[in-house]
């Protein structure tokens, strides 16, 4: 019997909360997922980088969504959209830090050298530089709309939304079974902590339930973002 998750995301006071979960297999096999939303405050993201260092420094292999880590290189790699993406981006930081004072997630985490992709898109964009710039295009047309990116993200924390992603039959998506399997393929060397948005965490779970995993029963909750709008 699967355990489902019965919340992904938390309305409370006002704001909404990120859960943080451990699943463990055998003794030493630990794997803790960091659920996040892309948009919060400022120490929200500066608890969430205090918790990946430390658990880095006591021995766990952090892994992560996709990375833009190599921003620099985005303008040589894939040209206007590059260019244009950056700018977009850059513009949407600023946008939501003067009218909200929150953050946007890749501006806010430092990501270290030693972090892990466990995130198929990295590997597809690099090997797909049409798909990179397609996807680059979609997320330029949602970064000129803060008002309306911002909201997407709030409505999404909808019980009835939450409540059908995070049943036993959630749906499982090709980066959540990609995630799980580097999770597995690593796990058996050292413990790992993997952040990623909060809404893959119940397939995620699913995934490695079904591989032996259990799920801890204490949850852990960040309060992440003010409900805006």
């Amino acid at each position: 019997m699967l355990t489902p998750v019965t919340k992904v995301l938390r309305r409370q006071d006002g704001f909404l909360w990120t859960p943080t979960v451990t699943l463990s297999r055998k003794r030493a096999e630990q794997i803790i997922l960091v659920g996040v939303i892309h948009i919060g405050l400022q120490e929200y993201y500066e608890k969430i980088q205090t918790y990946l260092n430390s658990l880095e420094e006591r021995g766990f292999l952090v892994m992560t969504e996709t990375i833009d880590r190599n921003q620099g290189n985005m303008v040589e790699k894939y040209g206007k959209v590059g260019e244009e993406y950056l700018l977009a981006i850059n513009t949407f930081q600023m946008y939501i830090r003067e009218h909200y004072s929150i953050w946007y997630q890749t501006a806010a985490l430092t990501l270290r050298d030693s972090w892990i992709s466990a995130d198929t898109w990295t590997s597809n964009m690099e090997a797909s530089p049409e798909d990179a710039q397609k996807m680059m295009a979609q997320r330029i047309a949602w970064f000129h709309d803060p008002e309306w990116l911002i909201r997407q993200m709030i409505e999404m924390s909808d019980n009835e939304i939450v409540q059908e992603r995070a049943t036993q039959t959630a749906s499982v998506t090709e980066r959540d079974k990609y995630a799980v399997s580097k999770f597995l393929e690593y796990v058996t060397n050292q413990p790992i902590v993997s952040f990623w948005g909060a809404y893959h965490l119940p397939g995620m779970i699913r995934l490695l339930e079904e591989g032996g995993f259990a799920l801890n029963e204490d949850i852990g909750w960040d309060k992440a973002l003010p409900i805006l709008l």
